[in-house]
């Protein structure tokens, strides 16, 4: 799923994004009007661990693909002048 949040200029938008990398989300791409970030999470250590006992590490690949699919995206958008 991804997001869209508009705000007024740069340093708006400077201010989301620093808010959002630390809140975990990572830079995936910048330009001067608008970044897109990806939430960085790889789900919960405790199902990590579930899945590394239960099924060998495979339940761990599937689990960790199926959040990368998953993962909150969010594109910040500086409005035009």
């Amino acid at each position: 799923m991804t997001r869209t949040l508009t705000v007024a200029g740069r340093h708006e938008r400077e201010r989301e994004v620093d808010r959002l990398v630390a809140e975990g989300y990572r830079v995936l791409q910048g330009s001067d009007t608008e970044t897109h970030l990806r939430d960085a999470s790889g789900g919960s250590w405790a199902w990590h661990l579930i899945f590394l006992f239960l099924t060998l590490g495979i339940g761990n690949i599937l689990y960790a693909i199926r959040n990368y699919i998953r993962a909150d995206r969010v594109v910040v958008r500086q409005q035009s002048a």
